[in-house]
């Protein structure tokens, strides 16, 4: 992969992960403490593969693509 398909590879792991995030803040004000507690260890088992399965490749790939979205977030707040 090329340079630029591993900031996309990166930034898709963010969004996906972000909206997971979001999912899950939006069951813990609306469902059950029980149901709750039921749905949150898959999500967060979701969200967890999702950023190994895009940051991993993307930083073995291009090991200082790391520094660059670190870099990004601070500035920003986010990548990409």
């Amino acid at each position: 992969m090329d340079r630029q398909l591993a900031r996309i590879l990166v930034s898709t792991g963010f969004r996906s992960s972000r909206e997971l995030g979001e999912l899950l803040q939006m069951l813990k004000s609306q469902c059950s403490a029980d149901e709750y507690e039921r749905l949150k260890p898959p999500i967060a088992d979701a969200i967890a593969k999702i950023t190994n399965a895009t940051f991993d490749p993307a930083f073995a790939a291009y090991p200082d693509l790391r520094d660059e979205v670190e870099a990004q977030i601070a500035k920003y707040g986010r990548f990409a």
